[in-house]
């Protein structure tokens, strides 16, 4: 599966860790999934790693395997950690609640689709688990 991971900028110096990840599918047609834990300030890694991302832990723990209820079996899949603070993503915290967090994301997608632009015109869906 091909992926990409790394930071998003968003403003006063926080960073969004992403990971994506190409559909297995057919990646030029397939829509774009975001999705986003709740919390809010929980990591999107737990819905990557124990409910729809593209691999699972086997039945003893000691190894990865596909999964094969993962969205990317249908969709290109990005997952953000955000607002600062949750998982992986970094700097100061958000201070004015949903609406500087909001103005993050916002950021940060506008770069991926910058630096991303194949994804641009594909169907996009924003989804998630709780306060996403």
């Amino acid at each position: 599966v091909k992926q990409i991971y790394g930071y998003f900028n968003g403003s006063h110096g926080r960073r969004l860790f992403f990971w994506f990840f190409e559909s297995r599918s057919d990646p030029a047609q397939d829509p774009l999934v975001l999705w986003l834990n709740g919390g809010p300030g929980c990591s999107s890694m737990t819905g990557l790693f124990h409910e729809n991302g593209p691999c699972k832990a086997n039945d003893d723990g000691t190894d990865t395997e596909l999964n094969p209820y993962s969205w990317n079996t249908r969709a290109n899949l990005l997952f953000v950690d955000q607002p600062a603070g949750a998982g992986f993503a970094d700097g100061p915290l958000v201070t004015n609640g949903s609406f500087e967090a909001a103005d993050d994301l916002y950021m940060a997608l506008q770069e991926f689709f910058a630096k991303h632009k194949q994804y641009r015109d594909k169907d996009f869906y924003i989804t998630g688990e709780s306060y996403a």
